[in-house]
């Protein structure tokens, strides 16, 4: 979908329940909603799939070597 700020507009958060600068662990936690716009109802499945696939593994850093550098 790309970045959902540029696709929805500044709204979007109130629309969707989430925070702008939430998590995507905090997105899986949000209570999915129907919504009257077809692309929001498209952002709420695309959560709740990347929710389905998720996996229980501990969190690695995949940024430089984990320290910042």
């Amino acid at each position: 979908l790309g970045c959902l700020k540029d696709l929805l507009g500044d709204g979007s958060c109130i629309d969707l329940g989430i925070l702008i600068n939430a998590t995507v662990e905090e997105s899986w936690k949000h209570r999915k909603r129907s919504h009257r716009v077809v692309i929001l109802n498209r952002v709420e499945e695309e959560i709740e799939k990347s929710r389905r696939s998720r996996v229980n593994e501990e969190d690695i850093s995949l940024w430089l070597n984990g320290k910042g550098q």
